[in-house]
């Protein structure tokens, strides 16, 4: 299972003793805001399809994201106070990070939430109910649409 985190303490980006050697084909999930047990069950999910990445804290997970640039964020809601509208804000403002597709789960209920997260510029979002087909359904797509679009950050002003 490939799994790795931020040591906040240390700065060190550690990984689990069983993670899979580093492969450049096999796409990289980072998971931010969520509570322990929902993200050992979204690393149960997606590690037969993508290396999965675990974040924590704000500051952590913006420097794995510019470090590791994941194919995908799943991002669980509010870490260290800032909401989910701020870190959407802070992916789409953020160089090297605005071109990374953000999927938000359960970030609150109903149809306010959901408009907030897709105005915010989440590519998409599903309740906390979501079923493993549906999440793993969105995270292709997102690997999928991400690997095949340049990214913004990379591309030099055409000459005239």
């Amino acid at each position: 299972m490939g799994v790795a985190w931020r040591d906040s303490a240390h700065g060190a980006l550690l990984q689990a003793p069983h993670d899979e050697p580093a492969d450049g084909d096999r796409a990289t999930i980072l998971l931010m805001g969520f509570e322990p047990a929902r993200a050992i069950a979204l690393v149960r999910i997606f590690s037969p399809l993508v290396r999965v990445r675990l974040a924590t804290r704000l500051r952590d997970a913006v420097d794995m994201a510019r470090e590791l640039q994941p194919d995908v964020v799943a991002l669980g809601g509010a870490i260290d106070g800032a909401d989910v509208a701020t870190l959407l804000a802070a992916f789409q403002a953020g160089p090297m990070l605005e071109d990374i597709p953000v999927i938000v789960l359960a970030a609150g209920e109903g149809d306010a939430s959901e408009r907030d997260a897709l105005r915010g510029g989440a590519l998409a979002w599903l309740p906390h109910t979501a079923s493993a087909d549906a999440l793993l359904a969105r995270v292709r797509l997102a690997v999928r649409m991400h690997r095949n679009t340049p990214p913004r950050w990379g591309l030099a002003a055409a000459p005239d």
